[in-house]
């Protein structure tokens, strides 16, 4: 089933709707953000809210982050083929059927990017921690 904040995104625009979904669960968010499932070097801090836009391969996705923006995120801790090596489709398909269409929180880390990408831990609005999924 679909969240209301997941629902309002495809409705009214990522852009509108997260600042629905950040008053919201924002709250409820850090509280499961300070449960054991992320890991003890989170800094536990919400980081961002925002629905994917375009999905790169198994480990960086492009995000609306609202307000006009938007970014391109690397999942902290993991590493998935490039295009053209094998099980790149593969992994892509894994993270497509866990974050499309999905309301995503971000907390960042120590490094804020690798250059060009911003590095993430994502978790998807129902305490999910898609940097563990992705390696089950």
């Amino acid at each position: 089933m679909t969240s209301v904040a997941a629902r309002l995104a495809l409705a009214l625009g990522p852009a509108t709707a997260t600042a629905f979904a950040l008053a919201e669960i924002a709250q409820p968010q850090q509280e499961r953000m300070q449960s054991s499932a992320w890991p003890s070097s989170a800094p536990h801090q919400l980081a961002g809210v925002g629905v994917v836009t375009y999905l790169v391969d198994g480990d960086t996705i492009v995000m609306d982050l609202g307000e006009r923006q938007s970014g391109r995120i690397r999942y902290i801790g993991i590493d998935t083929p490039e295009r053209g090596r094998p099980s790149y489709a593969e992994a892509k398909e894994a993270n497509r059927r866990l974050v499309a269409t999905r309301l995503l929180l971000l907390a960042d880390d120590v490094q804020d990017t690798d250059g060009s990408r911003l590095l993430r831990y994502v978790c998807l609005e129902d305490g999910t921690f898609v940097n563990a999924e992705l390696v089950r």
